[in-house]
């Protein structure tokens, strides 16, 4: 097969065309208990590959449920320490079935293969000697073929993938001053907003800046556009100020269900399934903490300049950006300010009741 490039341990090549913040891979069931690994080494390397899954990846696996069945069989029969390891992994992060003509990693006799594996994922974790036998050079870590657009790594140097570098490169890039906005949402935010069912944006200055720009897109709008044309449904939760930097107080209840309204007036049919908003008094964010940030299920977008940077048709200003897992610390941070805030629906009058029971089993 052409189009191959073998990677050691101390070559440096970036190799594809474009970053993305999440891979979709898939792990050979040979693999799982890392046997080419010496025993004391397997749990940091299990650790450290599910910490990668886990902020940048999504496993791939057969749909059929003799694949599902194999590979909770072989995670059974690990040792107690690999074993809990994994099943929580199950459990928790993300994952998808293949369509049911998919090859999956075991399935693989020769390079020709590779395209079958490829038309699902672009990363494949190989037991050592298997991805020898596919022709892997015995000092590489990894094999990229450009021509399908697919890495093969082996399973004690998953550290070593470059796709997964690179993922962690971009989940710590700034967005740069005049990026396209469309840009900056497929390849930071897509991604993780795919097969999500709740997002949350905390932005102290939220409807501030909806308020002084009443003619333009701002940041709000593109979120709720975008995840109305979502594949999936979801719902978008917002946590703000009742900031008024005009008059230096507070706005009043009807002003802010005003800016509410505007800001889901006209949206279609789609995807977004609810749009809740809380409204906290400007002091509290001052006393506790000024961070500002979007939260895709449990992966989190730090952003300095928080939903602005989704205003407008291209970055009015750099933007630092943090992907990380959702901590217990911020969950409680964004209930202090669901607790705070007063609630405002879109179209819902000031006399109807606050459900405070749902909001809890919401958050």
């Amino acid at each position: 097969m052409s189009g191959q490039t073998g990677f050691s341990k101390n070559d440096s090549t970036i190799f594809s065309e474009a970053a993305t913040m999440l891979i979709d891979f898939a792990l050979e069931l040979d693999a799982i208990d890392l046997p080419s690994v010496p025993p004391a080494q397997r749990t940091s390397l299990c650790r450290e590959l599910i910490r990668r899954w886990r902020l940048h990846g999504v496993r791939v696996f057969p749909g059929n449920e003799k694949g599902q069945a194999d590979f909770q069989s072989r995670v059974q029969a690990l040792p107690d320490g690999l074993k809990s390891l994994w099943m929580e992994a199950i459990k928790e992060l993300r994952s998808r079935p293949a369509r049911l003509d998919w090859l999956p990693p075991e399935g693989l006799e020769s390079e020709a293969d590779i395209q079958r594996l490829a038309n699902e994922v672009r990363l494949a974790i190989l037991e050592d000697g298997h991805a020898t036998r596919l022709g892997m050079p015995e000092d590489a870590e990894c094999r990229y073929h450009d021509d399908v657009d697919v890495e093969l790594v082996r399973a004690g140097c998953a550290s070593g993938s470059r796709l997964w570098t690179e993922a962690e490169a971009l989940a710590v890039r700034p967005i740069a001053k005049g990026t396209r906005v469309e840009a900056v949402w497929e390849e930071r935010f897509l991604p993780l907003a795919r097969g999500c069912r709740h997002v949350v944006a905390l932005d102290r200055y939220a409807l501030e800046n909806l308020a002084r720009r009443p003619r333009a897109r701002s940041g709000l709008r593109f979120l709720l556009e975008s995840v109305n044309a979502l594949p999936d449904s979801c719902d978008v939760t917002l946590l703000c100020s009742d900031v008024d930097s005009e008059s230096g107080g507070a706005r009043t209840p009807r002003q802010l269900q005003d800016l509410i309204d505007q800001a889901v007036r006209g949206l279609g049919a789609g995807s977004l399934i609810g749009f809740r908003v809380y409204v906290a008094p400007d002091r509290d964010f001052q006393t506790a903490g000024k961070g500002r940030h979007l939260r895709f299920g449990k992966l989190l977008c730090e952003l300095d300049s928080g939903l602005e940077v989704l205003q407008d048709a291209k970055v009015a200003r750099n933007c630092q950006f943090s992907l990380k897992p959702v901590t217990p610390e911020l969950r409680q941070r964004e209930a202090k300010f669901r607790r705070a805030g007063a609630e405002i629906v879109p179209g819902r009058t000031s006399s109807e009741p606050r459900d405070a029971n749902a909001d809890d089993a919401r958050a």
